[in-house]
């Protein structure tokens, strides 16, 4: 059968932060001619062998993701980022300009997140996110509102800053169970998903009208 809908995307659609989480998913076929969508499904659905057949070459192969090396790395990220909050470290919420990314409704919820003990943020509009630019910053810690997939493919390039995703921010807070622990479950990849929780930016589009930050 096809990929299951993940509304508002069309059915059989993935984006590289928006892929559904299938159930007793033993493999799947990806066609396409290069890993960055892909990879998203593949980081939803961990235990399923990935295939990727090119239709321009005619060819299939079987990929690989190095998932215990991406979700460790988050996970740093996280710990680090709540340790850096809870002492009132200084934050940055970075709202990203380039096309529909980011979400000024989910920037607002973002920073009320890192305001709810001692630590402050700050609103910085950029519309294309580099290490070398938000070093310049000096922040404590980073939520970029943009693309999940920056924090996750680049993000240790900031240097010793995390760089949270929404989602991210929400487990640093204690909103949100993390992905590890006692029941360990997929890193969720719902960015643009109906049925994602606060951190995603279809679900901070509802709501009345929108104040100044």
């Amino acid at each position: 059968g096809a990929v299951p809908q993940a509304k508002p995307l069309s059915p059989g659609e993935v984006l590289g932060c928006t892929a559904p989480s299938v159930p007793n998913l033993d493999a799947f076929v990806f066609v396409a001619d290069g890993r960055f969508h892909m990879e998203a499904m593949m980081m939803a659905n961990p235990n399923a062998t990935a295939f990727r057949y090119d239709p321009y070459v005619k060819e299939m192969v079987r990929e690989e993701y190095d998932h215990t090396g991406m979700r460790q790395s988050r996970r740093h990220a996280v710990e680090e980022a709540r340790g850096r909050l809870e002492r009132g470290g200084t934050a940055v919420a970075l709202f990203g300009t380039l096309g529909r990314q980011g979400n000024p409704r989910l920037v607002k919820h973002v920073v009320e997140r890192i305001e709810e003990e001692s630590s402050r943020a700050r609103v910085v509009l950029m519309a294309e996110l580099r290490p070398d630019r938000l070093k310049a910053l000096g922040a404590d810690v980073y939520v970029q509102v943009a693309c999940p997939r920056l924090s996750i493919d680049w993000g240790d390039e900031v240097g010793d800053a995390p760089l949270l995703t929404p989602y991210e921010v929400e487990v640093a807070r204690g909103h949100v169970n993390a992905w590890w622990g006692e029941s360990p479950r997929a890193y969720p990849m719902d960015y643009y998903a109906k049925d994602a929780g606060p951190w995603g930016s279809s679900s901070a589009v509802k709501g009345g009208r929108l104040n100044a930050f």
